[in-house]
Formats: structure tokens, sequence, C-alpha cells
């Protein structure tokens, strides 16, 4: 995780349903922290995008994590608590933030403190989730502070550009 807590949060674009993915993937690019989008369309909520960060914290890349759900990151000692918790949240289009045991691609460990945001479209239609994920183990006080701020301006709703879309 980059320690640079620098970043204008503000500038995350107000989006529509059908440049939603492109356009957060773009905002998201430089944010030090590692940011996944799921698209709660597809089964198994696949991924649809991952910013540099993620790719640095799990040793992933994008090309290898695209239309895969998360659990590649879970192993032997991810606890199943912590899953059934997300899993909840999923279902229930409710945010969550928790702390889990995680793996990276070369088999380290790292506690991930998940941060989970449900998107709706204006006709609130539950269309992606954003999953904020750090080491916590990494995290400095300013880090905490700008990871709430983050969490505070990611999208909630977006406005569809077509009524009839979907």
């Amino acid at each position: 995780v980059k320690s640079d807590t620098t970043f204008k949060f503000s500038t995350l674009p107000s989006l529509e349903l059908d440049r939603f993915a492109p356009m957060l993937a773009q905002a998201t690019r430089d944010i030090p922290f590692a940011i996944c989008v799921a698209d709660m369309y597809q089964p198994g909520a696949r991924l649809i995008s991952v910013n540099p960060a993620f790719e640095t914290l799990t040793g992933y890349q994008a090309t290898e994590v695209v239309d895969e759900n998360c659990r590649f990151l879970q192993g032997e000692e991810t606890e199943q608590d912590a899953v059934l918790q997300l899993v909840e949240a999923l279902r229930a289009a409710e945010p969550v933030q928790l702390e889990m045991t995680n793996y990276k691609k070369d088999g380290t460990r790292f506690r991930n403190l998940l941060s989970l945001q449900p998107v709706h479209d204006s006709r609130g239609t539950y269309r992606y989730c954003i999953g904020v994920l750090a080491d916590e183990y990494h995290l400095s006080g300013a880090d905490h502070e700008s990871l709430a701020r983050l969490r505070r301006v990611l999208p909630r709703r977006f406005e569809d550009s077509d009524p009839d879309a979907l």
C-alpha cells in the first residue's frame, strides 16, 4: 500500500449506467488503495475491474482476475465467520467493513481490511459492489483516515443514461 494520502477523493465523477465501469476504473486508477469492482448481475459477482494498487497488494494482474470471483484471495486460514459476514452483506446489498486473512498470489498471508460498498442504479437495482482492500499491518494512522474518507465518497447510486436499460 502506498502511503501517499494526498489523493483528492472528491474527483470521483458522477457515473451513468453505460459508462459506470470504465469511468470508475479511470477514477480509481491512481487511488493508493486496492480497489475492485464486481458486477452483481454476473453469476458469482465476477470482477469487472481492479486498479493498479490491487495488483500491487495481491500480486495478481488484472488480466488474471477480471471475470473471476474474489474467492481466489481466500485460503486455509481465512476466517469462515468473516466469509459468512461478507456473503450476507453482498446478498442484502449492505455495506460492510471487516478484517480477514487473505492470500497474495505468492501464497503470502495478509490481514485484509476490506470494505464493500453496494452501488444501485437510479431505479434502485443493485448493480455493482466496490471493494476497498488494504493490508492492515502496513497502515498508518493517516492511511486509516484516508480509507475512511474514501469509503465516504464511494458512489452508492448512479443515474441510468437510458431509463429502459436492462
